[in-house]
């Protein structure tokens, strides 16, 4: 909730019949009442991420398709495998002005070249994002999964949660709604 508007990501697909295959993320901002609906620009060239509220800004982040970063430690086979997990912070909500707050490569940070990992969400008073490193996947579960934070002051990973084997399937964040007033029931009241 950010001004009293609840922000989910959204994607606006391309009619079928349309030659133009592009998809558009963007966030979708609606008030309590679901009378007053917003759409949001995300950063340009970021795909389907996560949005949360930290210190007092909205931000998003997004995997990078390519990695923005190259170490003189990558080559031909461990490049085309690499990811980069970008943080942006919404400067101007009226002009819908991003900034790219931080970027990490994902498979330098989590130290394997095949891990799969899945974006959950912001910590709401520090700077710390919270991500599942799934491991690998041996035909059956996810194996070594856990819940691990990002640190963005100190560009560092900390484990905060060992998962059981195929748990980690789908992690959404719990962000509870503090509100003086009654959530409507079904006829609205």
């Amino acid at each position: 909730m950010v001004g009293g508007m609840l922000h989910v990501v959204g994607n606006l697909s391309v009619p079928a019949d349309s030659n133009n295959w592009d998809d558009d993320t963007l966030l979708v901002a609606v008030d309590m009442e679901g009378k007053v609906w917003k759409t949001i620009s995300v950063p340009r060239g970021q795909r389907y991420g996560t949005v949360g509220w930290s210190q007092g800004c909205l931000h998003y982040a997004a995997i990078s398709p390519a990695p923005l970063t190259i170490g003189d430690d990558d080559n031909e086979d461990t490049l085309p495998r690499a990811e980069e997990v970008a943080i942006w912070r919404l400067e101007d909500y009226d002009t819908q002005q991003w900034a790219l707050k931080q970027s990490f490569r994902a498979d330098k940070v989590l130290k394997l070249a095949e891990v799969e990992y899945q974006l959950v969400g912001f910590h709401p008073d520090r700077d710390t994002f919270f991500l599942v490193s799934k491991g690998l996947y041996d035909g059956d579960a996810w194996d070594a999964a856990s819940v691990v934070s990002w640190d963005m002051r100190r560009r560092q990973i900390c484990d905060v949660l060992d998962l059981e084997k195929g748990s980690s399937s789908l992690c959404l964040p719990y962000v509870p709604l503090f509100s003086s007033e009654p959530l409507a029931d079904a006829d609205g009241h």
